[in-house]
């Protein structure tokens, strides 16, 4: 297997959206619906109260799908929360990992929210979105496809788009099946909805698979009036300086503080590399082969793909991928494996399950890859495979 990389490093190159692919995913695309302009653009620090009054408006619609369970609701949408969300979506604009576009009206109305976050190690960008219960059903559909008619069609091509979708959420499954996706897979307790950790659908739209806007009408939409922007500017100007001081203090808290490793020293017989792509060692110091851990904090789960030489260094692996959660309290873990691979025996044998297809990285040329996920609350005994047969590839 061949992998990618930058010149004089170690590891393979990340996926991410190049310069010309930020600006074209920040352009405003308007739409009109009846007697009402719609624009679907990056977020402004000026959306704040209008974001605010949305949320507030259909808490009990939104709370369950973006809500924290242990932060309360109204300090979730606060003013300040949302000068720091904005500031971080365009930091992770600026460096190529997100779009994030809100839809809004001509009075500064924020009726929805669309972001796609795109994942540097398989070039797959993850949709997320809400959209207000006051925006028609046709704007609706135009929101869906406009935007994903655009990330799509970036120049720096994604490989496709998913959805994670709690399964107990059935209210997105019919405009995702409309706009060509299937479901890919089902992940366990992936993130918690309503409060709850909840097995989430997985959607999957190929970049092959075109997502047809409707015809874009080419309009300007009025803008917000000036009593309205000037009591914009009025309400954001505390939380803009709130955000701008606690994002100094983590500035000075990072230059200050030796940043901290995932703890990879274990009793296994092997030595995974610390966050990110690396060599697998035995303690003989011998390569086992390559790793790839990632920590995702927002679903607290430990995302690993390998590509090892044997079943005794996946065995070790997989024992200490599970010490390695446990340590940094990952609720979650998630291997990348080949069909009929050492990984998935091992994976197998300590507890994981498979979850349904997954993009493989964009260093693994294009072998098909399957998900295999363990909740951490479970018990994990640790079994010994003796004699261990050559696995074999599992069946239709």
């Amino acid at each position: 297997m061949t992998h990618d990389t930058h010149p004089g490093s170690s590891g393979p190159k990340d996926f991410t959206l190049d310069s010309a692919s930020t600006r074209a995913a920040s352009v405003h695309t308007t739409g009109r619906f009846g007697n009402h302009d719609l624009v679907l653009r990056p977020p402004q620090l000026l959306d704040g109260p209008g974001w605010r009054h949305t949320c507030l408006r259909e808490a009990d619609r939104l709370k369950p799908s973006i809500g924290a369970a242990d932060v309360d609701w109204e300090k979730s949408v606060s003013l300040t929360s949302w000068a720091d969300k904005v500031t971080a979506q365009r930091a992770a604009a600026r460096a190529g990992r997100l779009v994030p576009l809100v839809l809004a009206n001509g009075g500064g109305d924020v009726l929805g929210e669309i972001s796609f976050a795109v994942d540097p190690r398989t070039g797959v960008a993850e949709l997320s979105i809400w959209l207000s219960a006051n925006t028609s059903a046709p704007a609706r559909a135009w929101a869906w496809r406009t935007a994903l008619t655009r990330v799509v069609g970036l120049p720096a091509a994604v490989r496709g788009v998913v959805a994670p979708v709690a399964v107990t959420n059935t209210g997105p499954g019919r405009m995702l099946t409309e706009l060509g996706f299937t479901r890919r897979a089902t992940t366990r307790q992936l993130r918690p909805y309503d409060g709850v950790p909840t097995d989430h659908d997985i959607w999957w739209l190929p970049r092959t698979t075109p997502a047809e806007a409707a015809p874009d009408l080419a309009r300007q939409v009025t803008g917000r009036s000036w009593a309205t922007t000037l009591r914009s500017c009025a309400l954001m100007m505390l939380p803009c300086a709130r955000v701008a001081v606690r994002r100094g203090r983590r500035v000075l808290r990072r230059s200050t503080t030796p940043s901290a490793q995932l703890p990879h020293a274990h009793d296994h017989g092997v030595r995974l590399p610390h966050d990110g792509f690396g060599t697998v060692t035995m303690d003989d110091g011998s390569p086992a082969g390559v790793a790839d851990i990632r920590h995702d904090h927002g679903t607290s789960t430990l995302e690993v793909w390998t590509d090892l030489k044997n079943l005794d260094g996946a065995q070790r692996v997989a024992q200490t991928l599970l010490d390695v959660a446990d340590t940094t309290g990952a609720r979650r873990l998630a291997w990348s494996v080949r069909p009929g691979s050492v990984e998935q025996v091992a994976a197998a044998a300590v507890g994981f399950a498979p979850e349904g297809q997954t993009s493989p990285p964009v260093w693994a040329c294009d072998v098909p890859h399957e998900l295999w996920g363990r909740a951490q609350n479970q018990a994990h005994p640790i079994p010994t495979v003796t004699n261990p047969a050559k696995p074999q590839p599992k069946e239709p």
